[in-house]
């Protein structure tokens, strides 16, 4: 007889759960999830402290500033950052979809679309591994001018340079226009930036790329931007020293993260045992905590693998009695690994005494320029706009033309004269393939990509539908008149 399948444990934050919203539980739950409902982040926050969910979804009943502060805290919880996150929407909420999409959560799924659509959505938002999504047929081809916005997070900034996270893939030298918080602190509505060039290490969110660019402002604003800097470096953290910690004891877990709860420490934990290997390649830790039951035995090929993919300048301390560790500091001679004993009352002390120093010294003078927020600082939310041409369309999904290539399977905002004019608003669209443009006329816009929208709920998708067909029939009434 063949053991049960593991059921994929699903987090629910529903403040005031509607029956809509139990009804898809229910039929996640018939899918092989098992959901867990929470009306508050404490309680989930606790039911964590013990147990590791594989997707939280976050759902917009009830008020929406409580929605707005469960999505900020979140944006600072080592404890979620491997899981997948899907936002349920009742409602249209452009400040809450937004820092949804700048937290990087895997969809924005309306709740009243019905349920086959719903699972199907919820399935390729949370897959383990990437799902071919098959677009519509019928879709309507034109060539509007439009735009799209990705969302990003800015990591620094300094009086001539600016990091962010996000997913598109500009090259060096693209242009690209900076909106949000800190552009309006500077004086503009966009800031004018040249990328330098993009990265996938030293990563803080879930985002795939890092851009550093040259930005400037008017001449008549220099002064202006000068000093937004240096009011900025008040509520700067300074640059973070980045820990790793994969242990799977509760009290071991609980007892780092709570010691390292500090604004000089950026935490990120490994949610599952694969992720040991593969999250430090672009988390690109200072510090590795790791328990020895997990770097041993069956463990081995991955603490292995993971030391091949982080800096040698990292420390790593594994907790526990580790009889391996001779032969790994032989073979990872670069490599600083230091074993802990598994009762460490003075692990804090210890660390901060030893280490702190040491990093100090290593930061270079353009890292003590820059300005460094927090995640849950408001200026650290952007988006990043790039013109684009809409292609396609159907009720239900799109196509556009960029400049630049983007990733796969992101959220980014649509910004399209036809789409605000029907619905009063830019709706989201999730990325499912990204693909180059191979019509020798293609430039300047040579690479494409195609998703669904959204964010739209059922009455908008029939909004956007009746409109659509008034399109057609208008065109076609014209190519009648011509003949």
């Amino acid at each position: 007889m063949s053991e049960p399948t593991k059921k994929r444990r699903v987090f629910w934050i529903s403040p005031e759960p509607s029956v809509t919203s139990k009804e898809r539980a229910l039929s996640l739950t018939s899918r092989g999830y098992a959901v867990h409902f929470f009306n508050t982040l404490d309680r989930m926050t606790t039911e964590l402290e013990a147990k590791r969910a594989a997707v939280i979804v976050i759902s917009d009943e009830g008020n929406e500033a409580e929605i707005e502060n469960i999505i900020i805290s979140m944006m600072t919880m080592p404890e979620v950052q491997a899981a997948r996150l899907v936002l349920a929407t009742t409602r249209p909420s452009p400040k809450i979809c937004h820092l949804a999409a700048c937290s990087n959560f895997r969809d924005i799924i309306p709740l009243d679309l019905d349920e086959r659509t719903f699972l199907n959505r919820f399935a390729y938002a949370t897959a383990n591994r990437p799902l071919n999504y098959v677009q519509p047929a019928g879709q309507i081809a034109l060539r509007n001018i439009s735009g799209l916005s990705f969302p990003a997070r800015v990591n620094w900034i300094r009086k001539d340079c600016i990091r962010l996270e996000c997913r598109l893939k500009a090259p060096a030298g693209a242009s690209i226009a900076i909106n949000g918080p800190l552009a309006q602190a500077l004086g503009v509505p966009s800031l004018t930036a040249r990328v330098l060039e993009t990265q996938r290490d030293r990563l803080m969110y879930r985002f795939s790329d890092a851009i550093t660019a040259e930005w400037q402002v008017p001449t008549s604003l220099r002064e202006r931007a000068k000093a937004t800097i240096e009011d900025l470096r008040t509520q700067s953290t300074g640059p973070r020293i980045r820990v790793f910690i994969a242990v799977q004891s509760t009290d071991i877990r609980s007892d780092i993260m709570v010691r390292f709860e500090d604004p000089r420490f950026e935490l990120a934990t490994a949610l599952q045992k694969q992720s040991i290997a593969d999250d430090p390649k672009f988390f690109t830790p200072d510090i590795v905590f790791i328990e020895d039951t997990l770097a041993a035995a069956e463990g081995a090929s991955r603490f292995r693998q993971m030391l091949n993919n982080i800096s040698s300048k990292a420390t790593i301390f594994v907790i526990g009695t580790f009889d391996a560790l001779d032969e790994f500091q032989k073979e990872f001679g670069q490599h600083t690994l230091v074993a802990l004993p598994r009762q460490s009352g003075t692990l804090s002390t210890n660390i901060l005494a030893r280490y702190l120093p040491i990093y100090n010294r290593k930061l270079q003078d353009t890292d003590r320029e820059a300005v460094y927020f927090a995640a849950e600082n408001p200026f650290a939310l952007a988006e990043i706009h790039v013109p684009a041409r809409l292609t396609r369309i159907h009720p239900i999904a799109v196509q556009l033309a960029l400049p630049y290539p983007a990733t796969n399977f992101s959220l980014a905002r649509v910004e399209s004269p036809l789409i605000h004019k029907t619905l009063g608003r830019s709706p989201y669209l999730k990325i499912t393939a990204t693909y180059t443009d191979s019509h020798p006329h293609a430039a300047p816009f040579p690479q494409l990509v195609e998703g669904y929208l959204a964010d739209c709920s059922l009455a908008e998708r029939q909004v956007l539908g009746s409109q659509l067909v008034g399109l057609i029939q208008e065109s076609l009434t014209r190519f009648d008149l011509n003949q």
